[in-house]
């Protein structure tokens, strides 16, 4: 069986005025944010409304887990179900 962690692309920060992310491989919609200010790792999702429209830009946030864990395996199960 596949290690969770496997399944995410590591995306350090461009700059101080960004957090490292996780990407989920199979859907990059789907990601876990390093958030030291929120105290763990911000499950996210985004997507477009009008795909090439940065207008129709949307963003849903999915919790906020202490456990690096549990927020890969949270963003995993949710983008699957959603699938």
């Amino acid at each position: 069986m596949q290690n969770t962690a496997d399944l995410f692309r590591f995306e350090p920060a461009e700059d101080e005025s960004t957090d490292a992310q996780y990407v989920l491989i199979e859907n990059e919609n789907w990601t876990v944010q390093v958030s030291p200010y929120a105290g763990g790792y911000g499950v996210n999702e985004y997507g477009y409304d009008n795909p090439g429209d940065e207008g129709s830009l949307w963003m849903a946030d999915h919790g906020i887990y202490r456990s690096k864990a549990k927020a890969l395996d949270v963003c995993l199960t949710k983008a699957r179900a959603t699938a």
